[in-house]
C-alpha cells in the first residue's frame, strides 16, 4: 500500500481528526469501509454505491466523493496514487495503516496500565492481503448503529477474527478501548467546565 501522500497537519487522534474532517460522519466511514478491501477510484465507488441497498446520494455522485476522499488524503487517513493504464487518468484512493497503528498519528500510545500500543505496519497489511480481491459486502449488511471511527476500528476488527488474525484482532481490541477512555475522559472534562460550580450558583 505505498503511495504518494500529502497531510494538512498532524492530527492529535484520528478519532478527533475524522469528525473534523470534511462530509458527514457515515459517507466518511462508508467510504473507509469500502477501501478496506482494495484501492478504488471515486468513479467506481459511486457506482458501488449506486448498486447498493442504502440510499446516501452523496455516495453515488463521483463530484460529490472526490473532494471528500481528497481532504480525507489531506488529513492522512488515506494515500493515493496515480495510475495512466487506461485513457484516462485515474486517482486511486487506499487506507493508509498509519490510522490502524495507534489512537495518534502512527506513534507509540502508552496506555494507562504502562503498555505500548503501536500495531506493526506489516500485520495490517497481510490482512488488507488477504481482503483483496474478496467481494465487498453490501454497505446494508453492516449494521452499524453509530458513524465514528470506533464503528470503522469494530469492522476491522471483526475482519481480523473472520479472516484468523487474532493477535491483531486482540490489538486492536486494546486500540478500541483506549479510544473509547479518551471519548470518555474528554466528556468528563467538558461537563466539568460547563457544569455551575458552587461559587457560581452563589454568584
Amino acid at each position: 500500500m505505498t503511495a504518494n501522500q500529502t497531510t494538512e497537519k498532524t492530527p492529535l487522534y484520528w478519532h478527533v481528526a475524522l469528525e473534523d474532517s470534511k462530509g458527514r460522519n457515515d459517507v466518511k466511514i462508508h467510504l473507509l469501509l469500502h477501501l478496506l478491501y482494495e484501492e478504488d477510484y471515486a468513479y467506481n465507488i459511486a457506482n458501488f454505491f449506486k448498486k447498493s441497498k442504502i440510499k446516501i446520494n452523496t455516495l453515488c455522485e463521483q463530484s460529490q466523493i472526490q473532494p471528500i476522499l481528497a481532504d480525507m488524503e489531506n488529513k492522512g487517513f488515506l494515500l493515493s496514487r496515480k495510475s495512466e493504464a487506461s485513457p484516462r487518468v485515474r486517482r486511486y484512493f487506499s487506507i493508509n495503516p498509519a490510522i490502524l497503528q495507534s489512537p495518534m498519528n502512527a506513534t507509540l500510545h502508552i496506555l494507562s496500565s504502562g503498555r505500548g500500543l503501536y500495531i506493526r505496519k506489516e500485520d495490517l497489511e497481510e490482512l488488507f492481503a488477504a481482503l483483496k480481491g474478496c467481494k465487498r459486502p453490501d454497505p446494508s449488511q453492516l449494521g452499524i448503529q453509530k458513524f465514528d471511527f470506533i464503528a470503522f476500528l469494530l469492522a476491522v476488527r471483526a475482519l481480523a477474527d473472520v479472516y484468523g488474525f487474532l493477535p491483531l484482532s486482540r490489538e486492536l481490541d486494546l486500540y478500541i478501548s483506549e479510544v473509547e477512555r479518551i471519548e470518555r475522559e474528554v466528556r468528563r472534562i467538558y461537563a466539568k467546565k460547563i457544569l455551575p460550580t458552587p461559587d457560581d450558583i452563589e454568584n
